[in-house]
């Protein structure tokens, strides 16, 4: 993901649209900052888990997968669902030609 955020940017700068390199440019490392900033929560809790939860490898399978349960069902709603509502509320009344 934070991949993508350097591909919005360069992308950007190499196919502008309807604005100058740098205007583009600008919007995507906008965009950009935005998807990285987006998952600094998720570097967090990734670190979080590496160093606390998987040194436990005696715990029972059921807490095991449970904490992995947890975590698909975050990333789910982190990147599917909750964008996807995002979308949905949307006015796109002010971008019509």
């Amino acid at each position: 993901m934070s991949g993508a955020a350097g591909i919005v940017m360069g992308n950007s700068f190499l196919f502008p649209h309807a604005h100058t390199r740098w205007e583009n440019l600008k919007i995507g490392a906008r965009r950009g900052a935005k998807m990285a900033l987006g998952l600094v929560p998720l570097f967090i809790l990734a670190g979080f888990l590496e160093s606390f939860v998987t040194r436990h490898s005696e715990w029972h399978p059921v807490i095991k997968g449970g904490i992995i349960g947890v975590s698909l069902l975050f990333i789910l709603y982190y990147f599917v669902i909750y964008p996807y509502r995002l979308y949905k509320n949307l006015d796109f009344s002010d971008y019509e030609d």
